[in-house]
């Protein structure tokens, strides 16, 4: 139990066991003060949760609202737990002060929420008659108003009530002097007589209804004077049916000032543990726990090196391995791209090796043909030796070529000349920037001719050796045909017709 207790104050256990007996006494002290506070705070709160939910003059206790109050009871118990256990010893004088300043106005307001419940259930027969003067006061205020306001009423009918009678009296004896001769000095039931009898009835029937409203007034006034009458006697049950938890307060506090006593003596319990803990000197309760704290600390700062260091060596392993990994990669990318480059050397090298095969493959079997503007058939060939004469060697030598830039096929005898066919000249057509591209392919009077003017493509395009000898072209371009004479001079083709000449270039990939 007294560990219990020396829980409750909010120190450490083990801590306040190792002290002397005397320390440890203090602390179950303020535990114990701590706990029944809490106690009360429990009785406190099941009361209110039993005049806010039931409304007969004395509730009972129900078990749910029993299990509330143990609820608020914990929340007492954890927040003066708090309260105590922050307060520090160590610190000066002065802070300690500023730091318990906060915390005593919370521990009066908790006092008060505590004491208020109590109070009512203490104080519940004096709460229970200054309700029934406050009922008493407020059916009363407006009663007496309202019976004076109607026996005002009750007296102005009234009098209205004596002066139709007197006008009635009055009318009936007019009446009657007239049946015995009155003013007409005629004896009877005559015509002024009937006048004045329709005067009297009138006179009666405005009394009649007058009485009427004057008895009504006097009932009401009477059932009035009986209600106030039956104010006095209001029971405690019509009160707790009429009172709720906001006037049992305001009765309460309307009281005198010897509630305010409980007030003050909850209050106390609830800041004593603080009182007692700013007082009290320093023991060895403080010394332990500051040397638990200081150890802790360098525990802490210890583990923190430690787990640095382990990061930091971790973290050079790692960069080392990261520096390896980058190495490694590297190299493998660097021999990657050697590899890459001589197979791309490799590729090229086939591809103009298959390129220059094909070609002669092509030119030696190709058909050599001649038709009528294009024959195949040389005439300036020797048809025993199947070679150029002299004067087509004389051509080819003016046109500053080598002889044997020119061949033929010696099955077809198809012209073939490697320096114009299969390049791309580039120059201006039609002061276009344009490219001229002679294939081989095709029949010997249609070769294939790609010509790209700007940007756009010009189909059925195509070309041949004018009359069979090299030298002399025919292009055909969508139809229209034009005879050249062609000259290559380095990487220059030069094309003359009679009307225009085109200068070309080599375009080298």
């Amino acid at each position: 139990m007294n560990k219990f207790f020396i829980w409750c104050s909010g120190a450490d256990v083990a801590t306040v066991l190792k002290c002397e007996s005397p320390e440890r006494n203090k602390y179950s002290n303020v535990g114990m003060v701590v706990f029944f506070v809490a106690l009360l705070a429990s009785l406190s709160a099941t009361y209110f949760i039993s005049y806010a939910f039931d409304k007969s003059p004395d509730p009972a206790i129900n078990p749910a609202y029993a299990l509330v109050g143990l609820l608020w009871g914990f929340v007492i118990i954890s927040l003066d737990r708090s309260i105590v256990a922050t307060i520090n010893k160590e610190d000066p004088v002065k802070k300690q002060l500023m730091r318990a300043a906060p915390r005593f106005i919370i521990a009066i307001f908790i006092g008060l929420v505590i004491s208020t419940p109590l109070e009512m259930k203490i104080f519940s027969k004096e709460i229970n008659n200054k309700l029934r003067e406050i009922i008493f006061n407020g059916i009363t205020h407006g009663s007496k108003a309202q019976l004076q306001a109607r026996e005002a009423i009750l007296v102005a009918k009234e009098r209205e009530l004596n002066t139709l009678d007197n006008e009635k009296n009055s009318n009936y004896r007019i009446f009657r002097d007239e049946i015995n001769g009155g003013t007409t000095g005629q004896r009877g039931y005559g015509k002024k007589a009937r006048e004045y009898e329709g005067n009297y009835n009138k006179s009666v029937d405005a009394y009649n209804g007058k009485k009427v409203e004057v008895d009504s007034a006097r009932a009401d006034l009477k059932t009035l004077q009986f209600e106030l009458g039956t104010v006095e006697s209001i029971t405690d049950d019509q009160i707790a049916q009429r009172a709720g938890v906001e006037m049992r307060v305001i009765a309460l506090y309307s009281l005198n000032s010897f509630h305010w006593v409980i007030t003050a003596l909850f209050i106390l319990f609830e800041i004593l543990p603080m009182i007692v803990k700013l007082l009290g000197a320093k023991g060895n309760y403080e010394k332990f726990s500051r040397d638990q704290r200081e150890l802790y600390q360098t525990a802490v700062i210890d583990d923190f090196k430690l787990r640095q260091n382990r990061a930091d060596e971790l973290r050079e392993v790692t960069w080392a391995e990261q520096d390896k990994q980058r190495n490694t990669k590297e190299t493998i990318e660097r021999k990657l791209k050697e590899e890459i480059l001589l197979q791309l050397a490799q590729a090229q090298k086939d591809i103009v090796s298959e390129r220059i095969v094909h070609f002669k493959k092509k030119s030696l079997e190709a058909l050599f043909e001649v038709q009528t503007e294009c024959s195949p058939h040389s005439p300036n060939l020797d048809k025993a030796t199947d070679k150029p004469n002299s004067s087509n060697r004389q051509e080819n030598e003016g046109s500053g070529r080598k002889k044997e830039a020119i061949s033929v096929n010696p099955q077809s005898s198809l012209i073939v000349d490697p320096l114009l066919e299969e390049i791309i000249w580039k120059g201006e057509f039609d002061n276009i920037p344009s490219t001229f591209v002679f294939h081989s392919e095709g029949a010997a009077n249609a070769r294939q001719l790609v010509i790209k003017k700007g940007v756009n493509t010009l189909e059925n395009s195509s070309w041949c050796y004018k009359g069979g000898t090299a030298g002399k072209l025919q292009v055909s371009i969508r139809g229209n045909k034009t005879n050249f004479s062609y000259q290559i001079s380095g990487a220059q083709l030069i094309l003359k017709s009679k009307r225009k000449e085109l200068i070309f270039n080599r375009l080298d990939i």
